[in-house]
């Protein structure tokens, strides 16, 4: 293990009655990117909750900087979005981000630069109950970056969006993921992320596979 490998997943189980999602699961993430693709029900969501420390495994651990997360966790360090956007729909998009930052302990003066950095603008003092599903998404993605954490975890947050704005989340993942922290994000658009990412990930229970690009190829002609 590297200096660098600050998370990673160590003999996790995860399991319902009927079915088994995560068997000893073990990765280690570097920082970077790491697009994760899986067929629907596969487990992907039941991953980053667990990665996240909001949902307990039956058993095994993760490791945050070589501390087990569910008995502690650095603050700010990790972020987890899920794939349903909370934000408030009674305040505008601006006074939400305000909130946000309250409650992590950020300055205001963020709030201007990450709604600038997601090209939110426009929209700012807008109810989040008036924004299009594409708009609440991108504001959804950019309030997981508002404390800069180490590590972030996104499910599916390419939905709603146009192939414009995912061009543009792509690169920003990829400078994001180069500044030395960690990213990972479920989708199910593996084709897009084969041509902008050096590796796409298929969830297996026990692992994460690399995607090699023969099967990635087959897997288009068949889509």
């Amino acid at each position: 293990m590297t200096q660098r490998s600050h998370f990673f997943a160590q003999n996790i189980d995860v399991y319902y009655p009927n079915k088994v999602i995560l068997s000893s699961f073990r990765f280690t993430f570097q920082s970077g990117v790491y697009p994760i693709w899986g067929e629907n029900g596969c487990g992907k969501s039941t991953l980053l909750r667990t990665l996240a420390g909001c949902q307990a495994p039956n058993s095994g651990n993760v490791f945050l900087y070589h501390q087990p997360l569910y008995a502690r966790m650095a603050p700010r360090a990790l972020h987890f979005a899920s794939a349903k956007p909370f934000l408030l729909p009674y305040l505008t998009l601006r006074e939400n981000f305000q909130w946000i930052a309250a409650s992590r302990s950020r300055p205001l003066n963020a709030v201007p630069a990450i709604i600038d950095q997601f090209d939110l603008s426009a929209y700012q003092d807008r109810l989040i109950s008036k924004l299009s599903d594409g708009q609440r998404q991108r504001a959804h993605i950019a309030q997981a970056f508002m404390a800069s954490p180490r590590v972030v975890l996104l499910d599916e947050p390419l939905a709603h969006l146009d192939p414009n704005t995912r061009q543009t989340l792509y690169s920003f993942f990829k400078g994001y993921g180069q500044s030395g922290r960690t990213i990972l994000f479920t989708t199910h658009h593996q084709h897009e992320c084969q041509h902008h990412f050096q590796t796409v990930w298929e969830l297996t229970p026990s692992s994460l596979e690399p995607i090699q690009r023969e099967l990635h190829e087959s897997l288009t002609m068949a889509s």
